[in-house]
């Protein structure tokens, strides 16, 4: 069948430029999501249906809901790569089911795992039950976990995730004191300039060589494929006239996180 691939991620975001031209260097036909689509998961779900869209990247949480407003777009994917944000049981479970009894197979699920800071993926693998994995580093990238004091941990036990690779950013603009916590020499590596990027993320080695994830070594959340400091949200909520204090944190609603925020006010309700 002809590869038709759908670029639906913003053109001013990291993956929307590497979607569009990763397809069009493989030979694909792409079709490109309007701002609409963009926002509506039903008018999108049409737009993949209408078009035979046979892959398409995009966050877990978009993928639950393509699987409850426009089931038809699913059993049409050949391939599905996730990425941004864990994907759980619950998801292929329910997209599994999206296909079967309709005589579709289910699509072939990747999980693609980077960010900005490595301009995009680093590691890659397939998704299956009975846990979704990260996978493993790609061609030119190597991942490390690590203890706290920068010793590798055992197969199975967990571990901060860090990245080395060409593909590894040079820190960032005018913020030297994040960049040196962030981006370490590279003590595995003896060539000069090498180093680490530290994720945040915690995993574990499985036995095959693949990676799990395991959550956060931090305050860091995923929402919806963006990355959010609950500290600045709490901030933010802190200093909005009549809050005495603040707190914010995620919930897992339906296959994705949603984020919740709670204020304590100066005055009780009522006065």
């Amino acid at each position: 069948s002809e590869d038709i691939r759908l670029s639906q991620a913003s053109m001013t975001f990291l993956e929307g430029g590497m979607e569009l031209l990763a397809g069009l260097a493989a030979g694909a036909t792409m079709i490109l999501a309007d701002d609409t689509e963009h926002r509506d998961a039903e008018a999108l779900g049409a737009l993949m249906k209408r078009e035979s869209v046979a892959q398409i990247t995009a966050v877990p949480s978009l993928v639950s809901a393509l699987v409850d407003s426009a089931p038809d777009s699913v059993r049409s994917l050949a391939r599905l790569v996730c990425g941004g944000e864990p994907v759980s049981n619950s998801l292929l479970q329910r997209l599994t089911a999206a296909c079967a009894g309709t005589g579709e197979r289910a699509p072939e699920l990747l999980n693609n795992i980077g960010s900005t800071e490595t301009s995009g993926a680093v590691s890659r693998g397939p998704l299956a039950l009975p846990r979704p994995l990260v996978g493993s580093p790609i061609a030119g990238a190597q991942a490390y976990l690590l203890d706290d004091g920068l010793r590798p941990v055992p197969v199975g036990v967990v571990g901060e995730l860090y990245y080395a690779g060409d593909q590894l950013a040079r820190g960032y603009w005018k913020r030297s004191g994040l960049t040196s916590t962030r981006f370490i020499a590279n003590p595995f590596d003896a060539e000069p300039g090498s180093r680490l990027y530290r994720s945040g993320d915690l995993a574990r080695w499985t036995d095959d060589g693949r990676l799990e994830f395991a959550g956060r070594a931090d305050h860091q959340v995923q929402v919806r494929g963006f990355r959010v400091e609950l500290a600045e949200v709490e901030a933010a909520l802190a200093s909005a006239e009549g809050v005495a204090a603040a707190a914010a944190r995620t919930w897992e609603v339906h296959d994705g996180a949603s984020l919740a925020g709670y204020v304590v006010p100066q005055q009780p309700v009522g006065d």
